[in-house]
């Protein structure tokens, strides 16, 4: 591990974040059963110069995180996982990949109709390994998983677009911002890549009696074959190759399982992973601890579960739902909000209107600011605020806990 920062105090790592790091490989050892390198470096530079990526390596990973990280742990909740979600890369994506990712040479284009397994399951496993070896705690990924769904679900692009198709937009769209992205679904395939395999796990642990889980898929699939050595070069693997791998845990139609959520258009996004594991979405009048503390971090206000709209710094509208009581209003991206009612805006002023609207039955009135054009618009919601979390289901075991449970303890010694 190696950190290079704006000032060295930031480059300082306290003794309880080794050990929490020191977990990751512990975690990631206990999941994959097996290493296919000799070593491994995580180089992670704390400065707001650099920017903030995370970049994925065979033997390594470049992690550009904001320069507080260490010295402001507690600010930075939901960025401590981006050291599981690369180190689990090496694994998925970069040892093993989709084959149509993989190409012997820089003339050869990459295809991505496996994102939903290079990032997907990546992103599921950084979100579980985090939880595993306590940079974040169970009780803040389920409200992490709670929100991914509920972001996920409500989505209107779902009325068109098909998972599967997301896995193209790094290719055409570049990664430059999407007006609209409700509609869009810009790379879906990560979050709700998230819930496909988190589903996967639930049926696979409800349908063994929680003896096979989606652990033993990994330890077989991306070990490397005996004699390999320490530095076996990459192997590219199909959609039959995953097919095949889940149908030795658990027998089932898994070609049309996948199909029906990866290539399908779906209605709703894969919810059994929650309610087989246990648990519930439930709604709620205040955010969850994941969701206020990534507010505040990040410096916006969530209304998407009401309203349908994100404010950011200055009172500009960050995002605005498709179709939406917002939308339907007349609002969009860039605007900002110059009143709520007769008050002049505030994040209070807009939490109050929204709770009247239970009790007064009267539309929401903002004076809002497109360039140098000011105009007013009412919101038609009855709901008050609207926030996603989950809450325990006693008609099922929790797998959802087991699932997010150390796999080992962490040892006095650990190399890293």
């Amino acid at each position: 591990f190696t950190a290079f920062a704006d000032r060295p105090e930031q480059a300082t790592v306290p003794p309880a974040r080794i050990g929490e790091l020191k977990n990751v490989v512990h975690q990631a050892d206990a999941l994959f059963g097996t290493r296919h390198f000799d070593r491994y470096h995580f180089l992670c530079a704390l400065s707001r110069e650099i920017g903030a990526i995370g970049v994925e390596h065979h033997r390594s990973c470049e992690l550009g995180v904001g320069p507080d990280l260490f010295t402001a742990w507690d600010d930075n909740l939901s960025g401590r996982g981006i050291f599981c979600h690369e180190f689990v890369h090496s694994w998925n994506g970069k040892y093993r990949r989709g084959a149509d990712s993989w190409q012997p040479c820089f003339l050869e284009p990459i295809r991505n109709s496996l994102m939903w397994v290079y990032e997907g399951l990546t992103q599921f496993y950084g979100h579980v390994l985090a939880a595993r070896c306590g940079l974040i705690s169970p009780a803040q990924t389920r409200d992490a998983f709670a929100l991914i769904f509920a972001t996920y679900d409500e989505r209107p692009g779902r009325e068109w677009r098909p998972l599967g198709d997301t896995d193209m937009d790094p290719i055409f769209c570049a990664r430059q911002p999407q007006p609209w992205t409700s509609w869009q679904r810009s790379e879906d395939y990560y979050s709700e890549g998230l819930l496909v395999w988190l589903e996967i796990d639930a049926m696979i642990r409800t349908g063994t009696q929680g003896a096979r889980t989606l652990d033993d898929f990994c330890r077989a699939f991306f070990a490397p074959p005996d004699g390999a050595g320490l530095d076996p070069p990459a192997t590219a693997y199909t959609r039959a190759d995953i097919i095949e791998g889940l149908a030795r845990l658990l027998p089932h139609d898994w070609e049309g399982h996948l199909a029906a959520r990866i290539d399908r258009v779906a209605p709703h996004a894969p919810y059994r992973g929650i309610s087989l594991g246990g648990y519930q979405l439930a709604w709620q009048t205040y955010p969850t601890y994941w969701l206020a503390h990534d507010s505040q971090h990040y410096q916006y206000f969530d209304f998407t579960y009401s309203v349908g709209v994100k404010v950011g710094i200055g009172a500009k509208l960050i995002d605005v739902t498709w179709n939406g009581p917002a939308f339907r209003a007349g609002l969009s991206r860039g605007m900002e909000i110059l009143a709520v009612g007769d008050r002049c805006y505030s994040t209070a002023a807009l939490q109050d209107a929204i709770d009247l609207t239970q009790t007064s039955g009267q539309a929401i009135e903002l004076t809002v600011r497109r360039f140098d054009r000011v105009k007013q618009v009412r919101i038609e919601w009855r709901g008050g605020q609207r926030y996603p979390a989950l809450e325990p289901s006693c008609a099922l075991p929790r797998h959802l806990d087991a699932l997010l449970a150390p796999r080992v303890s962490l040892p006095e010694e650990n190399h890293v």
